[in-house]
């Protein structure tokens, strides 16, 4: 069964060439929110951040469709986001979404939800990431 690994949001990553391990830098547990930033929840609103995703894989899925979704919850609502797809021929992807979605604010958990070949339920994950959205005083 497919199985999510890692979930993380980070200022960013890098790929090294020679090894293909990747270097996540600044990862994020506390998002401070400017005066005058969107509200969370708007269509479009992304941060300058990147979600990283890590999937192990059973030899039965490898080629065939694996759709994700982000859940990030706060105690008193949930939200998704649109479902992502992969298609591994390996036994581990890892997946980077640029542009953190915001969705909630407060003491959030990020989590992910997947199925395989678009069908049948959703299947939670274990995994989460805890953080925190605060707004900056004016």
């Amino acid at each position: 069964m497919a199985e999510c690994y890692l979930l993380a949001i980070a200022r960013g990553g890098s790929l090294d060439r020679d090894t293909n391990n990747w270097t996540l830098f600044a990862l994020t547990e506390q998002i401070l929110l400017t005066p005058g930033a969107p509200p969370a929840g708007e269509v479009g609103v992304g941060l300058p951040l990147e979600v990283h995703v890590y999937w192990q894989f059973d030899v039965t899925e490898l080629g065939r469709t694996l759709e994700f979704r982000l859940i990030f919850s706060n105690g008193e609502d949930e939200k998704r986001t649109q479902a992502f797809e992969v298609v591994s021929t390996n036994p581990r992807h890892r997946t980077r979404i640029a542009g953190a979605p915001l969705l909630l604010e407060g003491d959030t958990r990020m989590k992910v939800e997947w199925r395989l070949d678009q069908s049948g339920d959703w299947t939670k994950s274990p995994a989460f990431w805890p953080f925190v959205v605060q707004r900056q005083p004016a």
